[in-house]
């Protein structure tokens, strides 16, 4: 029996089938999510392009199907790495954003699932164009103006313009990228858990300006940079403050290197060494 009968036996007829296969879509890949069995994936894939082909693009869930379908295809593409799924992925994902009004609040969700599946897309083939495009991607998202989401934009962009600094070698994508990194680190407040994280990609990019320049201004903002997030208190469950206090050591080692000063090297070996109530040597 299949799906038509099933569906006719429960009172659903044809015009109710692209709802159906939409919600049986959705299901499958809850199951999937839940129990990490493809067999799952593989039905919410099928069911997905099914809603598509039955229903029309004046459907009002046709964008949703559209964007449900990408996300079960860049599922599949993690799993099986074939890159024609995250291609097709961002057809769908795209075609989805396209057909969605500018009011409505699922055109930046669209918006942004697109700027992932192009940034996993140019990881994963290296081609200029997409990181392009996720580029300018990103800056819809922040003309969008959604101040709760303004940092993550900031900082996405900014790592985006880090790649193609590191591709292409243009200062002024570095430039831009640091500008950006120091915005982002402005507006996120001291107890937000996310603020480690955006000192350090501030400290890398910092890093790169300098051995791009050598000029000594640039590695002492660096090692500033790096400090505060060393220095940063809350929750270290992925061993982030070792790792930031090993980064700061050896930008110390660099800074004596160039200036032969004593203090320098006294604070790479002993100034950088955490210690359990927070204090640190001088």
């Amino acid at each position: 029996m299949n799906v038509d009968e099933i569906a006719a036996q429960h009172g659903f007829t044809d015009e109710d089938m692209p709802d159906l296969l939409g919600m049986m879509a959705t299901q499958a890949f809850q199951n999937y999510v839940e129990d990490q069995n493809i067999f799952y994936l593989g039905k919410a894939i099928i069911f997905g392009r099914e809603a598509l082909s039955r229903g029309g693009e004046e459907d009002p869930s046709y964008a949703s199907w559209l964007s449900n379908l990408s996300v079960f295809l860049v599922a599949q593409f993690d799993e099986t790495r074939k890159i024609t799924d995250l291609h097709e992925a961002i057809q769908f994902i795209r075609q989805a954003f396209e057909l969605t009004p500018s009011e409505d609040p699922d055109r930046n969700d669209y918006l942004t699932n697109l700027g992932v599946m192009l940034e996993k897309s140019y990881e994963e083939t290296g081609d200029m164009q997409t990181l392009n495009e996720a580029i300018e991607n990103s800056r819809q998202l922040i003309l969008a103006d959604q101040p709760d989401e303004t940092a993550a934009y900031l900082n996405n962009l900014a790592n985006q313009l880090g790649r193609r600094y590191d591709n292409l070698g243009e200062i002024k994508d570095l430039e831009e990228a640091i500008s950006l990194a120091r915005r982002v680190v402005e507006l996120t407040e001291a107890e937000d858990s996310n603020l480690a994280s955006y000192l350090n990609n501030l400290g890398d990019k910092l890093l790169r300006l300098y051995n791009h320049t050598e000029e000594m201004h640039h590695l002492e903002e660096t090692i500033q940079v790096v400090r505060q997030s060393a220095y940063l208190g809350g929750e270290d469950e992925y061993g982030r403050q070792k790792e930031a206090f090993d980064h700061l050591k050896g930008l110390l080692k660099t800074k004596y290197k160039r200036t032969g000063v004593m203090k320098d090297l006294g604070e790479a070996i002993l100034g950088a060494i955490p210690t359990t109530n927070g204090l640190h040597f001088s």
